[in-house]
């Protein structure tokens, strides 16, 4: 049951016939794993915890930096050379002190599965194709969906993984092993909000069970065009992943 400050944080949400106390009864009993505290993490893990998430898992080894403030807005000058994990906690338990914080400060690429333990869904915000591969291959093998989002310049990406429903990561975008190194993509704080956003949108809608979800279809957003599109994709019926689990 809901407590009546619980009703009065939530009751614009709670006023949509979609989601009423039931649904964020709902929310207040999921959890959620956010891999990755950049752009899209920080942002993500703002907007879930405001939403009511019962818990929120943090997953990321890097310190906050000068350079991140342009697009990581969780984040604050004072916070620069902090563990993220740590500044992404008290930030959001300060804004929102019912929802339960677990940081986990560590390669993601280490143990993908020990991660998704638990979890209902996990938000890639992952910045390198090494670690994307292995949030998708752990979140695949566990069938835990997986809401991918990408950013480079003024243009975003977004789809919504459904283990053994929908196109993995690997049936979009195939392991030739050859992947480049992790490397700085320029990229401008607006278009890293609009897929955080809607990263965000797939997983209340998930964890809710309304709606259609962005499976087998990608968000397409050309920012500097004013364009958003979707194209339809399908399962890899040979992919190296999904068809062998």
């Amino acid at each position: 049951m809901l407590t009546p400050g619980q009703r009065e944080r939530y009751a614009r949400q709670i006023m949509l016939p979609e989601i009423g106390e039931t649904g964020q009864e709902e929310l207040s009993r999921s959890r959620v794993l956010v891999a990755g505290l950049g752009g899209l993490g920080s942002l993500a893990s703002l907007y879930l915890a405001a939403a009511g998430v019962g818990m929120l898992r943090l997953a990321d080894k890097d310190r906050v930096s000068l350079s991140d403030l342009n697009r990581q807005i969780l984040y604050i000058e004072d916070d620069i050379g902090k563990i993220k994990t740590d500044a992404a906690s008290e930030r959001l338990m300060a804004l929102n002190g019912l929802c339960r914080i677990d940081p986990v400060c560590t390669d993601i690429c280490s143990a993908p599965e020990d991660l998704l333990a638990g979890c209902n869904l996990v938000v890639d915000a992952t910045d390198n194709p090494a670690a994307r591969r292995a949030v998708n291959h752990a979140a695949v093998k566990l069938g835990i969906p997986m809401i991918y989002g990408g950013v480079s310049g003024f243009s975003g990406s977004l789809t919504v993984i459904l283990p053994g429903k929908s196109a993995c990561f690997e049936c979009l975008f195939p392991d030739s092993g050859d992947d480049a190194p992790a490397r700085a993509v320029g990229a401008v704080a607006p278009v890293v909000g609009m897929v955080a956003s809607m990263q965000c949108a797939e997983v209340l809608k998930l964890l809710l069970g309304i709606g259609e979800p962005m499976a087998d279809r990608m968000l397409i957003i050309r920012a500097d065009r004013g364009e958003w599109k979707v194209i339809r994709t399908r399962r890899n019926p040979h992919c190296t992943l999904c068809a062998t689990i």
